[in-house]
């Protein structure tokens, strides 16, 4: 199955975590950043802007974007959509996803990333099933072609 990282900015986001949920249920390997608990702090924050979250990116086949209400005030999104978008322009991967959460325009300097992100729906379920589907096609046409 893929490999997803998943770029959300709260635990408290419940679309994005069951965006997570289903990936996982559906046998896929799933990756998140790490989030802020104050009674359960995340170690990743130690070396996630050093070499943590380009170890995330360099083994992920898909990254998704989950667009939230923090996302333009939030550091370690930028980095993370950056990193995704440099590394998919210098190797073709990973494929880069976002789930939005409406039609207003993107923060500046992330239009980029935008335009070269497949759009999912906004739903968790509806956003889980096109990664997986899209996932699916890709590793059937992937054997059409070994053959």
């Amino acid at each position: 199955m893929a490999k997803v990282f998943v770029s959300l900015s709260s635990k408290k986001d419940k679309r994005a975590f069951n965006i997570v949920r289903l990936l996982k249920e559906a046998g896929h390997e799933v990756q998140h950043s790490p989030c802020t608990d104050p009674l359960h702090p995340d170690p990743r924050w130690e070396t996630w802007l050093g070499d943590g979250l380009a170890k995330a990116i360099a083994w992920a086949e898909y990254f998704v974007a989950i667009e939230s209400k923090n996302m333009p005030v939030e550091t370690f999104a930028h980095a993370e959509y950056a990193d995704a978008l440099t590394y998919f322009k210098e190797f073709g991967k990973p494929k880069l996803f976002m789930s939005r959460e409406g039609d207003k325009q993107l923060p500046i300097g992330w239009e980029d990333f935008g335009t070269r992100a497949k759009l999912l729906p906004t739903s968790a379920g509806g956003a889980a099933t096109a990664v997986i589907e899209y996932d699916r096609a890709a590793k059937d046409l992937s054997k059409k072609w070994k053959h």
